[in-house]
């Protein structure tokens, strides 16, 4: 046996028993290393894409709840009538069913991402509308526009959430959607509550 094949037995036999010990990494570890690596990558990316997402949810709870509180405010500066004040609560929430129908459709020939960045963009165009809205025809106007975004957030955000989640946290991640639906309406009660005694309190709402 030649010096340079004595060297490569003594080289292989080295790596097979410092692989028995654990002493050397094998190409198994590193693969197994890189693939973990990839993992915490993925779920990290998952959980900030859920996250979001899931704020379609937090808006939608939101705007639905805090109108309650400032309908008080709203009917004496725009001396609305009740017919009018039913119109702007319902609006939102009678935009957000009409937009759900077409929501499928702009999912399935444009894509769920571009999908909820529409609604996102619709959103705010209401919102910034609402801020601005100085009579009855531009609250409402602002409450359909941002009944819109609400209603084609909460079709695509779910299925969103679904499409890029594990399939063994699918079903967790999923309920983050619905549970900060609850919790929006839960902070619009409490926004509401602090600001029911402040003058004008309908601009900061």
């Amino acid at each position: 046996m030649s010096p340079k094949q004595k060297d490569e037995a003594t080289t292989l036999t080295k790596k097979s028993m410092g692989a028995a010990y654990g002493s050397v990494p094998t190409h198994d570890d590193e693969n197994h290393a890189l693939d973990e690596d990839r993992i915490r990558t993925v779920q990290r990316k998952m959980a900030f894409l859920t996250g979001m997402a899931a704020i379609g949810g937090f808006l939608f709870g939101y705007d639905t709840g805090v109108i309650s509180g400032a309908m008080l405010p709203l009917a004496k500066d725009f001396a609305l009538s009740p017919v009018q004040e039913e119109m702007i609560v319902s609006s939102t929430v009678f935009a957000a069913f009409l937009a759900s129908l077409v929501g499928g459709s702009l999912n399935n020939s444009c894509g769920r991402r571009f999908s909820i960045l529409v609604a996102s963009g619709v959103f705010t165009v209401g919102a910034i509308i609402m801020g601005f809205a100085w009579n009855y025809n531009s609250m409402l106007l602002g409450r359909i526009i941002v009944g819109i975004g609400i209603g084609l957030a909460s079709l695509t955000t779910p299925v969103y959430i679904a499409e890029v989640a594990q399939p063994s946290l699918r079903g967790k991640l999923v309920t983050v959607n619905q549970l900060l639906v609850t919790f929006g309406q839960f902070i619009a009660g409490m926004v509401d509550g602090a600001l029911g005694e402040v003058d004008h309190g309908e601009s900061a709402l």
